[in-house]
C-alpha cells in the first residue's frame, strides 16, 4: 500500500509531474515505483500515466488488505 500512497501523492500535490533524476541511474522510489510498476507509466512532460491495469490491480489489493484487516477484527 505504500507503493500506491506515494503515487497518490504525486498526483495529488504535483498533478502527476515527476520531476526526473539526474543521471538517470540515480532513480527515486518513485521513479523505480513507474518503473516497475504495470499500469504506470510516464506521458506528455513527465506526467504521470495511469492505464486501466494499474487501477484494477489497486483495487484487487485494497479489498485483499482490507478483508485481512475484517477477519483479524473478528
Amino acid at each position: 500500500l505504500m507503493k500506491f500512497n506515494k503515487v497518490r501523492n504525486q498526483i495529488v500535490h504535483e498533478e502527476g509531474y515527476v520531476k526526473r533524476s539526474e543521471p538517470p541511474g540515480e532513480l527515486t522510489s518513485l521513479e523505480v515505483i513507474i518503473r516497475d510498476t504495470s499500469g504506470l507509466s510516464y506521458g506528455w512532460n513527465n506526467q504521470i500515466t495511469v492505464e486501466r491495469a494499474f487501477i484494477d490491480s489497486t483495487i484487487d489489493t485494497i479489498e485483499k488488505f482490507l478483508t485481512n484487516l475484517y477477519k483479524q477484527a473478528l
